[in-house]
């Protein structure tokens, strides 16, 4: 089973309604699309997670992929990964050169890769990887709005489609942020609220919103510090408030992971599949 072709399409997606985050507002967003093709003829597919970097600089990264997989057996999956990376980084470790552009760009790579093993073997990707653990998996309501009328509707209105997590962003003014969290905690009563400065703060901002919004009961804050600052920091921060911390930009390798775990610099972690 070896690899005959490897396709990339851009798929620009309009958002039904504009994602508004702490670094602006975005209308859309371009995914590519990864099709690995076997001589047997099984497709398989995978997609690289949206991303604020140019979708151009990303398909320029996935061209290696051909030269570099092209001919070879799709059971070798990892050693395929690591040829990608040392091809690209000079080493097979994504943390010796940029962890965020490279799994952001060869995660779909590897899901692609995956997926055509499962679909040559007859079997779900799951059962390569040891078996399922759950049978279904929960998702958050995500919450959106510029004003904060408007993200607390429509939190009252994700509390009413019945979601049990709402997720709401953060990072804007420290005003802002405090009228958002009062009034969607007034929205969605004792649902489990989350949110996330996407790395806005600096740990002394951080520690003193924290603090702030620590009595509408949040059951997280998601990376509210630059991945930049490090562990140390991000530790100092835990030791100063009361609410649990997610690591989430700060861990982008398995390296990272142990180190944050290692640490205690962080509660928990968010793991995408970019990641």
């Amino acid at each position: 089973m070896k690899i005959i072709d490897i396709r990339l399409t851009p798929l620009f997606s309009e958002f039904k309604t504009p994602y508004v985050w702490a670094m602006g507002k975005n209308l859309g967003q371009t995914t590519i699309l990864i099709e690995v093709e076997t001589d047997a003829g099984v497709v398989g597919y995978g997609e690289t997670a949206p991303t604020m970097t140019s979708p151009e600089a990303i398909h320029t990264l996935l061209l290696t992929a051909k030269t570099v997989l092209l001919g070879q057996p799709i059971t070798q999956i990892i050693n395929l990964m690591k040829q990608l990376f040392t091809q690209n980084f000079g080493h097979h470790y994504a943390s010796q050169s940029h962890p965020r552009i490279g799994n952001i760009a060869f995660a779909g790579v590897e899901l692609a890769l995956w997926d055509a093993l499962g679909k040559s073997v007859g079997l779900p990707v799951h059962a390569l990887l040891g078996g399922k653990i759950h049978d279904t998996v929960s998702f958050m309501g995500f919450v959106q709005g510029d004003s904060t009328e408007e993200v607390a509707a429509h939190a009252g209105q994700l509390v009413q489609d019945g979601f049990e997590v709402i997720y709401l962003k953060a990072g804007y003014t420290n005003d802002k942020d405090m009228a958002n969290v009062e009034a969607v905690r007034k929205a969605i009563g004792n649902k489990r609220l989350r949110i996330d400065p996407n790395e806005a703060w600096d740990l002394m901002e951080a520690q003193v919103m924290i603090n702030k919004l620590a009595k509408y009961d949040l059951e997280m804050v998601e990376q509210p510090m630059s991945a930049i600052a490090g562990v140390p920091a991000l530790k100092a921060l835990k030791q100063s408030c009361s609410v649990p911390i997610a690591a989430d930009q700060s861990v982008f390798t398995p390296e990272e992971a142990h180190a944050m775990c290692a640490s205690g610099a962080a509660s928990l972690l968010t793991v995408g599949l970019h990641e």
